[in-house]
């Protein structure tokens, strides 16, 4: 009875010793759940992050349909347009 205690004993620390590491340090470890975890809130904080930018485009683009001024103001500043007739000097810094 002592040696099939002590084989069990033995059998149950080189277990432990070579499964349990890999169930802390594996590929489904403890480690690996961690790092999933950590990047799971940074996949929700970027969510948020273009859920409100998704929000300022949809509002800068009803703008852009209602609004005239606002139309004017951007295509001259964003892409440059002039009306027909004007001048436009171009001023180079030194």
């Amino acid at each position: 009875m002592r040696w099939g205690l002590r084989l069990g004993i033995i059998v149950g620390l080189a277990w432990g010793i070579g499964y349990l590491p890999l169930q802390f340090f594996g590929e489904r470890g403890l480690v690996q759940y961690r790092r999933l975890k950590r990047e799971r809130i940074e996949l929700r904080v970027r969510n948020g992050q273009l859920a409100a930018q998704i929000r300022h485009m949809r509002l800068e683009v009803e703008r852009l349909r209602e609004d005239d001024v606002f139309l004017e103001k951007a295509a001259r500043e964003d892409l440059g347009m002039v009306r027909k007739g004007e001048l436009v000097f171009v001023i180079e810094e030194k």
